[in-house]
């Protein structure tokens, strides 16, 4: 039989659980292909599973794999992979890999090199492997497996890279380039697997079997070309099937008329705030988590901006030019303010607070009338973070 390319693997398994897979967000896609990558570590920590074979667990997460990039419109496996890895490890570029060059021991803040890595796949090019065997052979080229490797070895970096490419998922809408790293990361690791599992059936065969574990095989006696649960070429199961009900999930039995999954949202909202009001007096109100507080936006920009503007009012007339320096302070606060979920908080920001202590020190009385202690508003909690002279309530 002919070897299959692995495109041609990767559309037509997308092919036959197309229809399912439609019915189903991304996030559950990416959900069944965890599970199914579950099955693969309990086999790497020697766990039993004899319900499913290391061959089984192996091939279903291929199988999963395939749909999750479909759902998100790959157009080529072999090409987001080979982009990754040009027949060489993505970050030290050599086959086989080098510990003492390569980033993943090393450490290094920039990730890949790309100008180096996009030479890399030009001048490669002609090595890019067709079929799934000749993938498989890539990855044992570019990082060999040993009898002499740690155990869990490709459990625990597969479990990394899933972690990643739940990342990756969340944000593809705005940042798809990091499904395309990431996706490309857990093949590798998928190929891993296999050529672990490969390297302990060597050692466990006979001086005369000759015979050698082939992925393509394996995989296309599980898939091919139609479900073998069903028997159609585009699978009708059920959207949760019995068989896979309970295979790695242990249950914990429900008492009769149970309200465990019964949570009612208005009172756990008004227990949250009460929990919310109490932690922060437990911590020492809003002044013991100063340094931590997103001055740059929401609520509390607004406060500090509102604040600035009420003691501007207050101050004495004749002193316009305190008074314009805390509407300039409130104009550079409001202006800088940025997008929830930003890395930190602008220099600008930091400038425009540190300006205003000194100022509030100077102004005394005028600061008081402001920021009472009675005042629980926000703006007025703010204004006794920011006051170095004011006793802490």
């Amino acid at each position: 039989m002919s070897s299959v390319r692995l495109d041609d693997l990767y559309k037509m398994v997308a092919h036959i659980y197309g229809e399912q897979n439609a019915q189903r967000p991304a996030s559950s896609t990416f959900a069944h292909f965890v599970e199914v990558c579950g099955m693969l570590t309990s086999h790497d920590r020697q766990k039993k599973r004899e319900e499913v074979s290391a061959e089984d667990a192996l091939c279903k997460s291929l199988a999963w794999y395939f749909p999750l990039l479909a759902k998100f419109r790959v157009k080529s496996v072999e090409e987001l992979v080979y982009r990754k890895f040009p027949y060489a490890c993505p970050y030290c570029r050599l086959a086989p890999h080098s510990d003492e060059r390569c980033k993943t021991v090393r450490g290094t803040k920039k990730t890949v090199d790309h100008d180096s890595l996009r030479k890399m796949y030009s001048t490669n090019a002609a090595q890019r492997p067709a079929s799934l065997d000749e993938w498989q052979k890539m990855f044992r080229i570019i990082y060999p497996r040993n009898t002499n490797d740690t155990p869990g070895r490709s459990a625990m970096g597969l479990m990394e890279e899933l972690g990643e490419l739940a990342e990756a998922v969340r944000v593809f809408d705005r940042y798809p380039k990091y499904f395309a790293g990431e996706a490309a990361d857990v093949f590798s690791y998928l190929m891993g697997f296999a050529n672990e599992h490969a390297l302990r059936l060597w050692r466990a065969k006979r001086e005369d079997d000759d015979t050698e574990f082939s992925l393509e095989k394996e995989f296309l006696k599980r898939y091919p070309g139609i479900c073998v649960q069903c028997g159609y070429s585009v699978c009708v199961c059920p959207y949760v099937p019995d068989s896979t009900v309970g295979r790695l999930a242990k249950e914990l039995d429900l008492f009769k008329d149970d309200d465990l999954f019964e949570l009612d949202l208005a009172s756990a909202q008004a227990e949250a705030d009460e929990t919310s009001k109490k932690v922060l007096d437990q911590l020492g109100g809003l002044q013991a988590v100063v340094d931590h507080f997103p001055f740059d936006r929401g609520d509390v920009n607004r406060a500090l901006v509102k604040f600035c503007l009420r003691l501007a009012d207050v101050i004495p007339e004749g002193d316009n030019e305190v008074s314009e320096r805390l509407r300039s302070a409130a104009i550079r606060i409001a202006v800088s303010a940025t997008y929830p979920g930003s890395r930190e908080q602008p220099h600008e920001i930091r400038e425009a607070v540190e300006s205003l202590q000194p100022l509030l020190k100077e102004l005394g009385q005028a600061v008081d009338s402001v920021i009472a202690p009675a005042d629980a508003s926000l703006s007025g909690q703010v204004g006794r973070i920011l006051s170095p002279r004011r006793p802490r309530y």
